[in-house]
């Protein structure tokens, strides 16, 4: 099993168990004596260090006299939480601290930005992106690695190819580029 990737989806799961037990009256203690757990993973859990597996999460539930319709929202977040989002495969060229916020931005309904002096990242052309990717003077490898990633982004314009398929629907995005931005030479 691979490390486990934050994502807002777990997050949002892990703050639902915890809201929960917590309603229940019971501690983290006293869950893991329940469940035949360690305390540190009660603690794992609610700290999204790990992956909640769906029949943890049941289980859980059903611990803390959780059912019907909110038991099935925890366990639609439970599947949710477990599956990988387009840069997940580029996870190696993102660097882990940031990982969480691209999992943000996967899952935000509306995005705003302001970039004074470069064209904002999924504005770029591939040609542009390459150029900020070079002039950050990195090695060939993680130059090419993040550039990639950018230009796959799903929210990234059309490029040749079919990569990047523009904002989905229902999205609101808006970019408003410096005057600086389209004068430098990248």
């Amino acid at each position: 099993m691979g490390a486990h990737m934050r994502t807002v989806g777990s997050r949002r799961l892990v703050i639902e168990l915890k809201r929960f037990r917590e309603a229940a009256g019971l501690t983290g203690e006293q869950v893991a004596e329940q469940m035949g757990w360690s305390v540190a993973k009660v603690y794992r859990i609610e700290g999204d260090k790990v992956r909640v597996l769906p029949r943890d999460a049941q289980r859980l539930l059903t611990l803390y006299g959780i059912g019907g319709d909110q038991a099935e929202a925890v366990m639609q977040l439970a599947r949710l939480a477990r599956a990988k989002d387009w840069w997940h495969q580029y996870s190696g060229a993102i660097p882990e601290w940031f990982q969480f916020y691209v999992g943000l931005e996967a899952a935000a309904s509306a995005m705003q930005e302001y970039c004074a002096e470069l064209v904002t990242g999924l504005l770029q052309t591939e040609a542009y992106a390459r150029a900020v990717m070079a002039a950050a003077a990195r090695s060939d490898h993680r130059r090419r690695a993040p550039g990639d990633a950018r230009l796959v982004h799903p929210h990234a314009l059309p490029r040749p190819g079919g990569q990047g398929r523009g904002v989905p629907g229902g999205r609101d995005r808006r970019a408003v580029p410096g005057e600086a931005a389209g004068r430098p030479p990248v």
